[in-house]
């Protein structure tokens, strides 16, 4: 069987009878596992559109919110083109899209994919991949949004001591006149961010391929906007390299040894009226853990408090996975009636702003 007569034909689901996908799947499960994984997903970023492409749309995007809508891809495909790895980053219990390549899981992926979609869309079924899988979603940082935070502080020297995929990167530097100093200690990722800056000729990009521990005590302080997303302690595991934050231990360890010192080495290399940037959230693994209150109180330590304004990306629709929500009318005689329905579950991924007292 070629995938290829089903993997993207628009509706070629919809003509089955239930019977009939019951009877196609297996055999086209047996065919997806047989290409492999990386293949399958080198295929689908050699159709995307082309990093030129992709960067001259970023350029030219305007925004004019501190909102984006989850469907705001623009710059997206330079960053999985560059980084076919994302799909091997782990979640706290080990799993990874790449490792959940199997036929087993691929029957549930299409399954899912089958509910929502009449089109087996490549792109789809690498993300029901990991919904069916229990991965969590790997999260990309806009380039977009970046785009908006520099723009609107008017910033000129943005700092970012955890650059992952690249997206604070392309989005700064997409900017007239604005320098970008980063780093990365992911060789793969480094790497992938190399590419991108060599093939895209990026200007005024300076990176570090170290830890934010050891890179901070050499900068400068002029930077007038720090910008990152920080590893969420055990949400996602990038590589077993010595370099990753995970390494540190138990949790109040991770703050001690790595959250402390890089948010308070970012405030000491900002410029008066400098802004400090960070997405984060408060989060669940094997346990909760509070990053963003830790956060927020690490800034208090050294006398910056959070702004009014906050930047995110929102109504991040996860396919496959819905929640319980208590809805109410109102019945004959002014009776309310409580009711539970089910609806998609969304997120919304916020940037923080700090500033100094």
């Amino acid at each position: 069987m070629d995938i290829y007569d089903y993997v993207n034909k628009r509706g070629v689901l919809k003509a089955m009878s239930d019977e009939a996908f019951e009877i196609f799947l297996p055999d086209f499960c047996q065919a997806l596992y047989a290409v492999g994984f990386d293949r399958f997903v080198k295929n689908y970023n050699d159709n995307l559109k082309s990093m030129a492409k992709d960067w001259g749309s970023l350029g030219k995007k305007k925004i004019e919110k501190n909102n984006i809508s989850s469907t705001s891809t623009v710059g997206l495909c330079i960053i999985r083109k560059c980084m076919p790895h994302i799909y091997e980053v782990q979640n706290y219990k080990g799993k990874s899209v790449k490792n959940a390549w199997t036929v087993k899981q691929l029957e549930k992926a299409v399954r899912t994919n089958r509910k929502s979609h009449s089109t087996p869309y490549a792109s789809e079924l690498i993300r029901q991949l990991g919904f069916t899988s229990g991965t969590s979603k790997v999260t990309i940082y806009r380039p977009l949004l970046t785009k908006r935070i520099v723009q609107y502080y008017n910033a000129k020297n943005v700092l970012d001591v955890c650059v992952g995929w690249g997206g604070r990167m392309l989005g700064s530097v997409c900017v007239n006149g604005v320098s970008y100093t980063g780093m990365e200690p992911c060789s793969k990722t480094f790497d992938g961010l190399k590419h991108m800056r060599e093939t895209l000729s990026l200007p005024n990009v300076v990176l570090h391929h170290d830890i934010a521990e050891n890179v901070l005590p050499t900068l400068e302080r002029k930077y007038d906007l720090a910008l990152t997303s920080p590893p969420y302690y055990n949400l996602e595991k990038y590589s077993d390299e010595a370099t990753q934050s995970h390494h540190y231990g138990k949790y109040e360890d991770w703050v001690k040894k790595f959250l402390k010192p890089v948010v308070h080495g970012v405030l000491d290399k900002l410029v008066e009226g400098g802004k400090s940037c960070w997405s984060v959230k408060n989060f669940k693994t094997d346990k909760k853990y509070n990053l963003y209150d830790d956060v927020v109180r690490l800034h208090k330590e050294k006398g910056w408090t959070k702004a009014a304004e906050e930047f995110y990306v929102g109504n991040c629709v996860r396919p496959g996975l819905k929640k319980k929500e208590k809805r109410k009318i109102k019945w004959f005689f002014g009776v309310e009636i409580e009711y539970e329905v089910e609806v998609p579950m969304t997120g919304q991924e916020t940037t923080f702003v700090f500033h100094k007292v």
